[in-house]
């Protein structure tokens, strides 16, 4: 998992982070993950980072899971601010609340307007980017019990929306002022791309292209994939007025 910053890229690697430039990569910097007594030389996982600019500095934000109980089922899942300008952490191992002994990871995340919104298994979350403290969480289940995004392509912010796909193939879409749901479609796309208040949905399954307005969740139409086969990737490409 890799995120492009202002002057090099930085990536997971396992439960470290590196920087990487056209001339090297170098470790970062090792998470610090929450102790678990009795359970020595465990090692946590990074499992995804998000690079911003704001006022002149560079900052990574990385959620991390805990190494897992085996009693219990699974570790608890953490939020982490680091200023790559200054080589500090701005907060670190921030709980998201209902993680804990579940099967959980942080499987979406990304920045917008000082905030910070990501997904953990049924819940999506909404941070304040520069102090971590808790805006709001969302309860979102048709009945699973899995982890909310499939991949990076299956969470974007539109605007004022926040859209992410669930692995029951449920796509949502919440205010990000509330994490109020405005609407939700249950079927099958696996990934979509945004642009202009539309986002166009693909699957690896035999499900149509489609294409559906933010603001409604309307579908605006749809295309069959021809011979039973499936659309694979797609690419938008913004025309001129």
């Amino acid at each position: 998992m890799a995120t492009q910053g202002a002057k090099a890229v930085a990536r997971t690697n396992g439960g470290t982070l590196s920087l990487r430039s056209p001339e090297e990569e170098t470790l970062l910097l090792v998470p610090e993950y929450t102790a678990i007594p009795n359970i020595p030389n465990q090692v946590g996982n990074v499992d995804i980072i998000k690079g911003f600019t704001e006022n002149g500095n560079d900052y990574i934000a990385f959620g991390i899971t805990n190494p897992s109980i085996p009693s219990l089922g699974g570790g608890l899942v953490e939020l982490n601010l680091f200023n790559l300008t200054t080589k500090q952490y701005v907060y670190k191992k921030v709980p998201l609340p209902y993680s804990l002994n579940k099967q959980y990871h942080m499987s979406g995340l990304d920045y917008q307007a000082g905030m910070i919104y990501s997904t953990a298994g049924k819940y999506a979350y909404c941070f304040e980017a520069f102090t971590g403290n808790q805006v709001w969480s969302s309860y979102l289940t048709n009945g699973y019990d899995n982890n909310m995004i499939i991949d990076d392509g299956n969470f974007t912010i539109a605007g004022n929306k926040l859209i992410f796909t669930k692995e029951d193939y449920t796509t949502y879409c919440v205010e990000t002022a509330t994490g109020n749901v405005v609407w939700k479609i249950l079927g099958n796309p696996s990934r979509f791309v945004y642009l202009n208040g539309i986002i166009y949905t693909i699957s690896d399954f035999d499900s149509p292209f489609a294409a559906i307005e933010v603001n409604t969740g309307k579908q605006l139409w749809k295309l069959e994939a021809p011979d039973y086969d499936a659309f694979r990737i797609c690419v938008l490409v913004p025309g001129q007025n």
